[in-house]
């Protein structure tokens, strides 16, 4: 699937910027002779006008051909060739590509951030760094941000702007923790020379498995990519941070695991060594 958002991506953008030197070499009165997205042998295509619209094999780029644009060529000095235009109409349609894919850029930007903010979920706190404000003030792992200084908070996007905002000062935060309700005073740390509010509050993360090393003891226990860390001795798992340190913390101590597979849960026993990359 990654592949596949990743041709996706570069079509639409290899798309667009061919599209702009497209339209500027029509405005211009350019004769295009090909517009192709793809590169390679043609896979489809029709023709209409002067142009043959092309999708070519291999999706990792694309061009437009204009009537005299090679310099290897020799011209005809026919007024629609790219040669016989001024500097400035050749220069705008050479630029015209890169500009449309910053404006499709300002463009895309809002609405990917619209939809990664209304995606987030409630703001459930994954872990707490050691020594923060937010250890300070009393946040655990679990906990749901529902208000700061009396303000809705519906996502971690909103939580983390209100934070941010608000360096070197005192702000109230109401959590619900495990359905108990509770008031937190939390007061941020300036950070960087913009004067950032900064907590030591990280997002909740689930702590599912990537990849595993070979012959470590995760794999000998039986645990699989793609498992899910639910638990350790009974520890609710909020966040891989939060899952790394108890793994750390283990010193070689038999650890019990609630793992969730294929939507269904079960416990292994594994014991950490200490190695510098695996468990």
């Amino acid at each position: 699937m990654t592949l596949i958002y990743f041709l996706i991506v570069i079509g639409v953008l290899v798309f667009v910027h061919e599209l702009g030197h497209f339209i500027m070499a029509k405005r211009a009165g350019v004769r295009v002779e090909k517009f192709s997205l793809g590169m390679g042998p043609k896979v489809w295509g029709f023709k209409k006008g002067d142009t043959e619209y092309v999708l070519s094999w291999l999706p990792l780029g694309g061009y437009v051909k204009m009537a005299g644009e090679n310099p290897d060529e020799e011209p005809t000095g026919a007024s629609d060739e790219f040669q016989s235009k001024t500097v400035w109409q050749r220069a705008k349609i050479a630029a015209t590509g890169p500009l449309t894919n910053i404006v499709l850029a300002f463009l895309v930007m809002p609405l990917v951030f619209m939809v990664g903010t209304y995606s987030e979920g409630p703001a459930k706190v994954g872990f707490v760094e050691k020594g923060s404000p937010a250890e300070r003030a009393g946040f655990v792992a679990g906990d749901v941000i529902e208000t700061v200084n009396g303000r809705s908070i519906s996502d971690w996007t909103k939580a983390l702007s209100l934070i941010a905002v608000n360096p070197d000062t005192d702000i109230t935060v109401a959590v619900d923790r495990q359905g108990a309700k509770k008031d937190l005073v939390l007061r941020p740390e300036t950070a960087t020379e913009l004067r950032i509010g900064t907590s030591g509050l990280i997002p909740d993360m689930p702590a599912e498995i990537g990849r595993m090393k070979p012959g470590f003891p995760a794999e000998k226990a039986g645990i699989k990519v793609n498992d899910r860390i639910i638990a350790v001795d009974g520890k609710t798992i909020y966040h891989w941070n939060q899952f790394s340190s108890l793994v750390r913390d283990s010193k070689g101590k038999t650890l019990v695991l609630a793992i969730e597979r294929s939507g269904k849960r079960s416990t292994i026993k594994v014991t950490p060594k200490e190695d510098g990359g695996g468990t």
